[in-house]
């Protein structure tokens, strides 16, 4: 005859509970941390993202102008002249904001986004010929603690002579 054995448990044991119960406030304590973390990366890398766009904006901007202009001429380090079929665009900085002036019309209007500041803005001629006039130009956005510099150069096209 087999004797039955009465020792047999069934639950938990208060050790397995009270593991699971350490093991359960680590997680709750350090996943809003890390929660947070990511929010915050997150917003850093949004805000970056912003300077980025208005950067490429500003330097595509400029260099089709320059492209599709028949004159180019620096008016001084930081002012830039573009003529195009008579009628004459002015790209200057002023109070930390880039501006197209058209000098027919007399219309300034910002290149930028609100909240974006640029610096350190360089126009210089880099031009191997008087008939097409390179340009190079270079500057930073600031957006408070954040910064992105952009620097490209940009000539006049070839424009195809009338026969």
């Amino acid at each position: 005859m087999k004797l039955k054995d009465n020792n047999t448990t069934k639950g938990f044991s208060l050790i397995g509970l009270l593991v699971y119960t350490v093991l359960a406030a680590i997680v709750l304590l350090i996943l809003p941390q890390f929660i947070s973390q990511v929010l915050s990366f997150r917003v850093q890398s949004q805000q970056f993202q912003v300077l980025d766009r208005a950067g490429f904006h500003i330097l595509q901007q400029i260099t089709q102008k320059i492209r599709y202009s028949d004159d180019v001429d620096i008016i001084s380090g930081d002012q830039l002249r573009v003529e195009k079929s008579g009628s004459g665009e002015v790209i200057f900085v002023q109070d930390s904001v880039l501006y197209l002036e058209d000098e027919g019309t007399g219309v300034i209007e910002s290149f930028m986004p609100s909240g974006v500041y640029i610096s350190d803005y360089l126009l210089e001629d880099v031009s191997f010929s008087n008939e097409y006039p390179s340009v190079r130009i270079a500057f930073t956005l600031r957006d408070g603690s954040r910064w992105r510099t952009f620097a490209t150069a940009a000539s006049r096209r070839l424009q195809e002579k009338a026969k």
